[in-house]
């Protein structure tokens, strides 16, 4: 499955699977879900939901009924060690992710700031490359630049 959200592309064809998790309902009960982790070469975490027509994921037909499907959502970092404790267990979370990764950091801040289109997709662009999260890219390049 392919979808663009905030103008980045989250495939789960290029992405590692990273862990999956299912109610253990059948696939054709409504009450069904099944949610895959998967890691993008860019480092970002997203989750792939699915479920039957009384689930979360269900959509409507347009007819008052429910129907199963399926989604992409984004998650940060935090979130994607969260989603893994509560569905896999705590044990699992150090064999799925790295010591650093969900670690809140007390010296990280959240900025928000405008910059061009084309600032914007140069810095993605370059992010992707080097297979960095852009925030990442764009804080080494702040040290790199201004040290």
């Amino acid at each position: 499955m392919k979808r663009i959200i905030n103008n980045l592309l989250y495939n789960t064809d290029s992405a590692r699977h990273i862990a999956e998790w299912t109610n253990g309902a059948d696939p054709e009960d409504p009450q069904y879900i099944k949610e895959v982790l998967y890691r993008k070469k860019t480092k970002e975490f997203f989750l792939l939901g699915e479920g039957g027509s009384s689930t979360r994921y269900a959509i409507t037909n347009g007819n008052n009924q429910w129907e199963k499907s399926e989604t992409i959502i984004p998650l940060t970092d935090e979130a994607a060690v969260e989603w893994a404790k509560e569905k896999l267990g705590e044990d699992r979370v150090g064999e799925i992710f790295d010591e650093n990764i969900g670690k809140k950091a007390a010296d990280k801040k959240y900025c928000t700031f405008f910059i061009s289109s084309e600032a914007d997709r140069l810095l993605r662009v370059n992010a992707e490359r080097e297979g960095k999260r852009t925030a990442q890219f764009l804080e080494e390049l702040i040290f790199k630049t201004l040290e």
